[in-house]
């Protein structure tokens, strides 16, 4: 079996075509098992993402009072978070990536105020290796958090593999949630 990254990558996107009509209820599996979550639930910032057609749909989470909603931010080869109240706040704003949706200019939370962070990413272990989608992005970002952020991979079930490359660069994620 070959496990490259970008033979993989190329595998878990023919997936997820695949299972195009599924997204939205497990997606909706996924919100419900967060909320659960006694670390979700205590945390007062909360990282999320503007998903991607193909990734879990967690922006119906910002529906959840009491909570201050922090977003990457593409800024040069690095992510600065800053903070969205609703998603009328996002918007496309990288020219030539257009699913790419970040808040258009809310102020910036420092990584040491985020408890808890949400990571997208293509593929997980269950112990917490994570395979993005290759720019290395959220790899640079996890390094800026403190231990205390719980980091949480968030995934379909048929993304979660027994096994992934791994690089010296690699973050892993604390835990991983599937549907």
């Amino acid at each position: 079996m070959d496990l490259s990254k970008d033979t993989l990558r190329k595998t878990i996107r023919a997936l997820l075509r695949a299972h195009k009509d599924t997204l939205r209820s497990r997606s909706s599996v996924l919100r419900d098992r967060i909320r659960e979550l006694p670390e979700w639930r205590a945390a007062h910032t909360v990282g999320l993402f503007a998903s991607m057609p193909d990734e879990p749909g967690v922006l119906e989470l910002m529906r959840i009072p009491n909570k201050t909603f922090a977003f990457p931010c593409v800024i040069g080869n690095a992510l600065v978070w800053r903070s969205a109240r609703n998603e009328e706040d996002l918007c496309t704003i990288q020219p030539g990536m257009p699913n790419l949706r970040e808040p258009r200019g809310g102020p910036v939370v420092p990584e040491e105020n985020i408890q808890f962070l949400l990571v997208p990413g293509l593929a997980f272990t269950r112990r917490g290796l994570r395979l993005g989608r290759g720019g290395g992005f959220y790899d640079r970002a996890l390094r800026h958090f403190p231990k205390s952020t719980v980091r949480a991979g968030i995934c379909f079930e048929f993304q979660l593999l027994e096994a992934l490359p791994k690089e010296p660069h690699d973050q892993p994620v604390d835990l991983v949630l599937h549907d």
